[in-house]
């Protein structure tokens, strides 16, 4: 049964996009001759596969799962409820958005500086940025400490 279910826009991501193929839109016109077409197209089919694989986060937690996916559903990664010991809220860095690997584990983020930090019973962590941590961590229904300032 589905508890909670939940889509935030990477909008920081979607506006990087744009500015940087207006960017190398630029560059290509300022090149010597012109630039290449085609390392102009490159650059484009580079910056929507970006958009296309980053421009959502869905966050879905299930009696057995917490499932999260990140675009079109290409990015997948699943815990198991069994496997979460406890939750803590946290504030992460400004620029951690998308999937990084971290000491212990990853963040997994659309947009923002709220996440929730698990602990997972492996040892491991994964830390979840969100814009909703009080109905994520409900959802959860685990052990929780309070935000952590960085």
């Amino acid at each position: 049964m589905e508890r909670y279910r939940h889509d935030q826009t990477a909008w920081v991501t979607l506006g990087m996009c744009v500015v940087m193929t207006v960017f190398f839109y630029g560059i290509h016109k300022l090149a010597a001759g012109g630039g290449t077409t085609k390392n102009f197209v490159i650059t484009i089919v580079i910056m929507a596969l970006v958009a296309v694989l980053f421009f959502r986060m869905e966050t879905r937690v299930t009696d057995e799962a917490l499932t999260l996916r990140l675009g079109i559903g290409l990015l997948l990664k699943t815990v198991r409820m069994d496997a979460i010991a406890s939750v803590t809220r946290v504030l992460i860095p400004w620029h951690s958005i998308g999937i990084k690997i971290i000491h212990g584990g990853w963040i997994w983020s659309a947009s923002g500086r709220k996440a929730l930090e698990l602990r997972l019973t492996n040892g491991r962590r994964l830390i979840v940025g969100t814009d909703d941590p009080d109905g994520l961590c409900r959802a959860l229904g685990k052990p929780e400490t309070v935000f952590e300032e960085d």
